[in-house]
């Protein structure tokens, strides 16, 4: 090189190359942890893969200092009181025991195992967490360092 102005142009186009090759690593590592966690989740509930194909990746982008991109579920169950809640966030948490009642009728009304149950209140439970998400990531925690790392050294080529 043979003056800072060439130093500065080198550079720039590097860091130009590191953000588009970062970019493709991170939506490439994005889809790896979906397919998985799409694994982990068809082995933990029968679904008929609503809940499975729902599991998406988002667009990566740039912001100001730093490259987004979210793998999430935009999948929702409802209450009759209208509270809506990401099922995604439920199954990976859990939920605590809670009691069910009839807001617009005077029992509830379901089916287990093929038998109609009609009831005043139901204690639920609650259910166990069934994590996908966390453990989908943290399996590729080191591609992605990698996918990181390799970016970076090919925008030096």
């Amino acid at each position: 090189m043979r003056d800072i102005g060439e130093l500065s142009a080198y550079l720039n186009k590097f860091t130009s190359k590191v953000v588009e090759n970062v970019t493709k690593a991170q939506k490439e590592t994005a889809k790896k942890i979906q397919e998985d966690a799409k694994d982990i989740i068809s082995s933990k509930i029968n679904s008929g893969g609503t809940y499975v194909n729902s599991i998406k990746v988002s667009d990566t982008k740039k912001e100001s200092n730093a490259i987004t991109t979210k793998i999430y579920t935009d999948a929702t169950v409802s209450t009759l009181g209208g509270a809506t809640y990401n099922l995604g966030y439920l199954l990976e948490n859990g939920t605590s025991p809670h009691l069910i009642e009839p807001l617009n009728s005077s029992v509830l009304r379901f089916e287990i195992n093929g038998e109609t149950i009609f009831a005043k209140r139901v204690h639920h439970p609650g259910t166990i967490a069934r994590e996908h998400f966390k453990p989908a990531l943290e399996q590729n925690e080191y591609v992605y360092l990698e996918n990181i790392e390799k970016a970076i050294r090919e925008a030096g080529k």
